[in-house]
This record gives structure tokens, sequence and C-alpha cells, in this order.
């Protein structure tokens, strides 16, 4: 699905979890999928189904099965994260540094520092939760009746939606009317 490391920010950590696939998806990256300690922290809560309260998230399952791998930041990093940390959220900023520092893929859908980290940082690649999956849909042979669940799930749940320009926004969309 994924060839390099790929590094979530809590906002994409968010998305994945609200699938209700969370583990299937981190099985695909084949253990390539990892969040660093401020993003972790960060994504606390996602809805749970209409009239119930709010659900936690808890990655310690994941952690401890080998599907994710919470990083700390280097100390090249840590100078990377400082600089970036002025114009965009911690925690943006964080998974960003790690993947830049590493070679690694950022996904984020945070609009402002996608805006500000590809203009600041060219070489930075990033992946947004659409791009996502799109390519674990593929990798895992989901049904597109089955994918527009996942993604109605994700659109309630984590309060989601693609952003204008994201290249996989119609496939979305168009999963989403089904």
């Amino acid at each position: 699905m994924v060839s390099h490391p790929l590094i979530l920010d809590a906002c994409a950590l968010l998305n994945v979890f609200a699938s209700g696939r969370f583990h299937d998806i981190l099985a695909t990256l084949d253990g390539l999928a990892h969040v660093g300690e401020r993003a972790r922290a960060e994504a606390q809560w996602i809805r749970a189904a209409e009239g119930e309260a709010r659900r936690p998230v808890d990655v310690s399952e994941a952690i401890a099965g080998g599907l994710l791998f919470v990083e700390r930041l280097s100390a090249s990093e840590r100078a990377t994260f400082a600089e970036m940390a002025v114009a965009v959220d911690d925690g943006e900023a964080e998974a960003a540094a790690i993947a830049l520092g590493r070679g690694w893929l950022l996904a984020t859908d945070d609009r402002k520092a996608m805006r500000v980290l590809s203009a600041g940082w060219p070489r930075l690649r990033v992946l947004s939760t659409p791009e996502l999956m799109k390519r674990w849909q593929t990798a895992a042979g989901i049904s597109n009746a089955e994918m527009a669940a996942i993604l109605r799930a994700v659109s309630y749940r984590a309060s989601f939606a693609p952003r204008r320009d994201d290249p996989q926004r119609e496939w979305w969309l168009d999963l989403m009317e089904r």
C-alpha cells in the first residue's frame, strides 16, 4: 500500500481510527505506520454512534501488536520542529519534522499545515486521508459498498470532509453518495 514509513499526525490518526477498521488499515502498512508522541496525546476522542457518549481513541493495542510505532524527535528534528511550530500546531510540526528528517511520508489533512509546510519544506511528501483510504481499499480488496460505510463512519466520527483540492475528493464523495 505504501512503500515508505508513514507518520500520522493527530487528525490523520483520528480519521483512520474513526473508520472502525484501524487495525486492518495498519496491518496493510506492514509495520510502516508511526505516530509522534504529541499527536498520540492530542488524538483523544471521536464521536460514537448517534445518541452515545464520545469514544476514547485507544491505540495501545496497535502499539503492543507492532502495527503502530510511537516516535520521538531526534536532536536534529527538534530544530526543524521548532522552526515549523512557529507556523503550525505542535502535533503537525512534530510529525512533519520526523517525516522530513527521516524521509518518510506525512499523513495529514490539516489545510493550514499542508499549505505552510509544502511552501517552506518542498521535499516533504504528504498523503491525505482520502488518498490513504483509497490505497487501502485497493490493497485490501474492499468493495465499494463496504468502503462507503467506512467513509461515512470517518466523516461522522471524526467530523472529516476531504478538502476541495484533494486528488481523491471525487472518489470519496462518489462513494459517500451510495
